[in-house]
Parts: structure tokens; C-alpha cells; sequence
């Protein structure tokens, strides 16, 4: 009497193949109807494959053979279309290779407990087992457990969870910069993230993923905790790490690592500035609002052009031309906020060097001003004129203030307290 396997004895049924199992061809593999699904899930990581629906009937029960039938092709089948022109190169070959296997669930009407497990076509231009195939599998059920998945977070309602194999720990300990990305709407829980730390891999030179962490928190505290876990227990010491300019990451990376290099990505760099753009670059009812565009597009190419200056010298004197062609043209909340942020992240500062930091760039864009923020006595702003008498001052930083410096005949200057500007 043939044999009816479960998910526990599903093993017995398989055949040895290269350093995994294999479904034996056009044999029938008798399993219990209720577990077939079950079945089917232990055979694919038996076997190193997975089986995509190609089709599904169902019989009317009344006089139908066959209940049921439901068709499976190799989740290598098919054929890769013509690529698209790009820029950026393909980093990894397609997992289409036209595999013709196909895999059969039958349920007949006279054995209605019971489901027939048959390869009808085996497998194709591919190895089935190989080391190759590891790219184009979800892990093993039984991997994951072994590979240090589990909990490095868990406080209240939330939750943190971080898998990573052996040969991911390996790569990772050997690797000096890594990349941070976040991914969201992985779920329907919009809370929930994916952190990934992605290194460019040695051999292969494409990106080779060496940890993941998913969350229902995007706050310091499991970022902090998996950066920690990773350093003791897979060697984690990177010298420098590109983020995705969050300040969560920045503070994580900080309190773990504070002599590595933190980038942020040129991407959600741009990103932010043109939200940036958008909230604080506004032109008067005169200008029109493709005026308006192009004038922050304008804008927008020459803070690219920075990002991507190579130079130190030549960065910098890049960023006093744009801040004196920008300053009080309709971007002075722009500027602000431009200038506060190089100054900022000028390097690891500590808060008194921080604010000279500030101080120094918001003088250097005012500079080119200077000019026109001191009046002379005669109202107008030459400076070839008798000193003798009241001269106004606007302040460097405060707007809409001025000071009344008062110059008498012996040369002496009196400042008095600062006034409200009409002109504001």
C-alpha cells in the first residue's frame, strides 16, 4: 500500500540531488488534502526551488474525475524582455532562464482525503542545488532560525526584529563602509520599516546586502541597540556609513561608532532641498508661477552643482557666490536655512564652535551688502562724504533693526540703541 505523507514525513518521498532533495519524475507522491499546501512548502526548501501558480481548476462534484488541480511552473521560467537603455548597469543577471519544470496537485473524486504531488517536467537550463540558485530563494525557515534572527528591541508595544546569515556576518566583519537604507511601506502598518546595511561586495562588485533589521520604531533606541548587537556579535566596525539624512540614524551611528564618517545620501539630499525650495523661496504677485518654478529650478541646479564639487577649495568659494548672488533676492529664509546647515554639519563641533561656525558664515553672507546697509549722512550710501553726521546701520543679525552712529566734528562716534526700520 502506497505511503501518504504529511508535512513532518514529506522528506521520506524525496530523492538525493546535488546537496539538496528532489520530487522523483512522474511519480505520484500521495499526501493528505488538508496538509498538501503545507507539504508543498517543506518539498521547496527540501529541494532548493519554489513553485509559482501557473493555473487552477475545479471540478464540479457531482460528476467530475477531477475536483481539483492546481499547476505550478519553476519560478525560472519565462525569458527576460529586452533590457532598457540606462544609465546605471544591470547588478545582478535575471533569475529568467526558461526552466520547463512544471509540478502538479491533483485531488480525484473517489480519493477526496487525499492529493497526488507530481513533477510532470523536470527542471531546465539550471542547476537545481547549486550555489548560484542562493540568490533567487527566500531563506530556509530552518537557516533563519540558526542565522542569529531574534529580538534586539522589544519595549511596550515595540518591536524589533534582525536576521542575518553566516556568510552575511562574514562579508560584514571584512567590510569598512557600508550604506544604511530604510525602506517603508513594507506592510500595511505605515509604522514599520526595513534598515538594511549594504556593502559593495568584493567579488561581484554590486551591492551585497549583510544585515537586516525590520521595526515598528523609527526612533533612536533599536537603531542604537541592533548597531550595538551587530558590533559585538558579527564584528561590525565601519569607518564611514552613507545614510538617508535622518537624524535618528546620525544620533545611532554617533553614540556607536563616533569616529566614523557619516554621508548622507545625494539622492534624499536633493529631496530635501526642493521641499526646502518649495516652502521658502517665494516671488511677489508680479512674477508668474512658471516664473516661480523655473527660478527655483535655477536654484536647484546650483545646489547640485555643489554637492557634487570634488574640490574643498573650490566648494567653498562656490558656497560664498551662491549665498551673495542669493542673499535678499526673495531667499533670505532659503539662505538662513542654508547657511545654518553647511555650518552645522562642518564637522563634529561641540556647541560654542558650532555657533562661531554659524556666526561666521552668516557674516560672510553679508559681506557683499556691506555696502548697502550703511546710509551716510546724506541719505545715500557713498562713502566720499563729510563723516559728520548721522549714519544708520543696518543690523547684521537682526532684520528690520538699525543702529544711529552719530560722528561729530572731532571724529568721535556715539552708537545709540537699535531702532525699527520704516522700511520693514
Amino acid at each position: 500500500m502506497p505511503t501518504i505523507y504529511n508535512g513532518n514525513n514529506i522528506k521520506e518521498a524525496l530523492l538525493p540531488h546535488n546537496d539538496v532533495m528532489k520530487l522523483p519524475l512522474n511519480t505520484d507522491v500521495q499526501v493528505y488534502f488538508n496538509e498538501w499546501e503545507e507539504c508543498l512548502k517543506r518539498i521547496q526548501e527540501l529541494c532548493g526551488k519554489k513553485w509559482l501558480r501557473r493555473s487552477l481548476y475545479r471540478g464540479d462534484t457531482r460528476n467530475a474525475t477531477v475536483l481539483f488541480r492546481k499547476v505550478f511552473c519553476c519560478h525560472r521560467s519565462g525569458v527576460q524582455g529586452a533590457p532598457i537603455p540606462t544609465i546605471r548597469p544591470n547588478q545582478k543577471a535575471s533569475k529568467k532562464v526558461g526552466c520547463q519544470g512544471v509540478l502538479q496537485v491533483t485531488q480525484y473524486r473517489d480519493r477526496e482525503d487525499l492529493a497526488i504531488v507530481r513533477l510532470t517536467m523536470d527542471h531546465t537550463n539550471h542547476v537545481v542545488g547549486s550555489r548560484s540558485e542562493l540568490r533567487t530563494l527566500p531563506p530556509r525557515s530552518d537557516v533563519a532560525q540558526s542565522a542569529g534572527y531574534g529580538d534586539v528591541y522589544n519595549e511596550l508595544m515595540s518591536l524589533a526584529r534582525d536576521f542575518q546569515s553566516p556568510d552575511q556576518v562574514v562579508q560584514m566583519s571584512r567590510a569598512v563602509s557600508f550604506c544604511l537604507d530604510s525602506t517603508h511601506g513594507i506592510s500595511r502598518n505605515s509604522h514599520e520599516v526595513l534598515y538594511t546595511l549594504v556593502i559593495k561586495h568584493p567579488g561581484t562588485g554590486a551591492g551585497f546586502p549583510t544585515a537586516y533589521m525590520i521595526t515598528n520604531d523609527q526612533s533612536v533606541g533599536p537603531l542604537n541597540q541592533w548597531l550595538a548587537h551587530l558590533r559585538t556579535t558579527s564584528s561590525f566596525g565601519p569607518l564611514s556609513i552613507t545614510i538617508d539624512c535622518r537624524i535618528p540614524e546620525v544620533n545611532a551611528i554617533k553614540r556607536q561608532f563616533p569616529s566614523a564618517i557619516i554621508h548622507y545620501c545625494a539622492f534624499h539630499v536633493i529631496q530635501a532641498w526642493k521641499r526646502q525650495l518649495k516652502a521658502k523661496v517665494r516671488l511677489d504677485a508680479s512674477f508668474t508661477s512658471s516664473e516661480l518654478g523655473r527660478f527655483r529650478e535655477y536654484i536647484l541646479s546650483q545646489l547640485k552643482a555643489l554637492l557634487f564639487e570634488p574640490d574643498l577649495d573650490s566648494l567653498h568659494q562656490q558656497l560664498a557666490d551662491f549665498v551673495n548672488e542669493h542673499n535678499g533676492s526673495h531667499c533670505d529664509e532659503f539662505i538662513d536655512y542654508f547657511v545654518d546647515l553647511v555650518a552645522i554639519n562642518s564637522g563634529r563641533m561641540g556647541p560654542m564652535e558650532r555657533e562661531n561656525a554659524i556666526r561666521r558664515a552668516k557674516t560672510r553672507a553679508v559681506t557683499f551688502r556691506m555696502g548697502e546697509m550703511i546710509t551716510n549722512p546724506e541719505n545715500d550710501h557713498r562713502n566720499d562724504v563729510d563723516p559728520v553726521g548721522v549714519w544708520k546701520v543696518e543690523s547684521f543679525v537682526t532684520a528690520g533693526h538699525q543702529y544711529d552712529v552719530r560722528v561729530d566734528q572731532n571724529r568721535s562716534i556715539s552708537p545709540s540703541k537699535s531702532l525699527r526700520n520704516p522700511n520693514f
